[in-house]
């Protein structure tokens, strides 16, 4: 983990970290860390086009412990894991986002 933690201090400062209590909600170019305090109710996040930004890292973060559903969406015929969504749901902590080529590649811990 404190691996993970000097990766979210250089992508925060090299980029921005806002918090959402309410969606849905579009990542830019400006994001680096996603917050989501969304409590019990669903929300969904959408990614910006994966083409022109390789190598692109987003960190969504579930900040509450009340496990309502976090869906990351791909952009137009974008794809994430090989579907047009994931989903963060209970007991999944964090999901980092990279992209590879023209897709996004999702890690859920």
């Amino acid at each position: 983990m404190p691996e993970l933690l000097a990766v979210l201090t250089t992508q925060a400062i090299n980029y921005g970290r806002r918090t959402i209590n309410s969606g849905p909600d579009t990542l830019t170019d400006s994001d680096a860390i996603l917050l989501v305090n969304k409590g019990l109710g669903a929300i969904t996040v959408t990614l910006p086009a994966a083409t022109g930004r390789n190598g692109r890292v987003y960190y969504v973060w579930r900040i509450d412990a009340l496990g309502g559903v976090i869906t990351l969406a791909a952009a137009g015929s974008d794809l994430i894991n090989g579907a047009a969504s994931v989903t963060l749901t209970a007991g999944q902590i964090a999901l980092v986002l990279q992209i590879s080529i023209s897709s996004w590649i999702a890690k859920i811990w």
